[in-house]
């Protein structure tokens, strides 16, 4: 994801895979027992993998979005993974997706609002700057050659839900400042490491701020030394 934002506080005017995480708490529902699934029977309640759990409903998704294998732009999927344990919010529900832009769509469908997390290169920023960007302030650079499964806009993104007839949610975006997010590796940059617990915080209190009932949960409790 590519802009040219001002970096500052989390907040600035811009121009510019297969889901993992936590669903929302909710009734507790059957547990295995005695009587155990035979051979090759599935468990009850538990979904296949890659499925989209609908059950318990949330109404807000917080989806980090990146690529495990291209250090920097991991920082979307890291968040969401931090949040998962430590972000308590009723009806919301906190993923992380490895996959392209354009299978998005599906998984945004019929919430009523979404938080994206997700790199971003801008003209000047530092690298552990992060802004809050609406999805027209966020389209691809020109270099990328336009609309692609993971460099298409979200404002773009948007605007193709709709035509499908998809119900598409406000969204929001947490982008954070990267300094190359092509870059080949599974292990962040010295400068991106030292970063992302401040950049974590932060999103952290703001989701507080905005979500109704929503508090944080072991949020002193310091991810392994490996998470990052």
């Amino acid at each position: 994801m590519t802009a040219d934002a001002s970096p500052g506080d989390g907040s600035a005017n811009a121009h510019g895979g297969g889901p993992r995480g936590r669903e929302p708490t909710g009734p507790p529902g059957e547990s295995a027992g005695a009587d155990e699934p035979a051979d090759g029977e599935p468990v009850v309640g538990e979904p296949a993998v890659g499925e989209r759990i609908d059950e318990p409903a949330a109404d807000v998704l917080v989806l980090g979005v990146g690529n495990d294998i291209k250090r920097d732009d991991a920082v979307g999927l890291l968040v969401a993974d931090r949040l998962a344990e430590t972000l308590d919010a009723p009806g919301v529900a906190v993923r992380a997706m490895t996959s392209g832009r354009i299978m998005l769509i599906e998984e945004l469908s019929g919430y009523e609002a979404v938080y994206l997390v997700d790199s971003v290169v801008t003209t000047h920023g530092t690298p552990g700057d992060w802004y809050v960007l609406d999805p027209e302030d966020v389209e691809p650079a020109a270099e990328s050659g336009g609309v692609a499964t993971h460099n298409v806009g979200l404002g773009t993104l948007r605007t193709l839900g709709e035509a499908m007839g998809e119900s598409m949610p406000a969204m929001t975006i947490f982008a954070i400042e990267v300094a190359d997010p092509f870059e080949y590796g599974e292990e962040l940059t010295a400068a991106m490491r030292e970063a992302l617990p401040s950049v974590v915080e932060a999103i952290e209190g703001r989701l507080v701020e905005e979500l109704p009932g929503a508090e944080l949960v072991d949020a002193d409790v310091p991810p392994p030394s490996d998470a990052w």
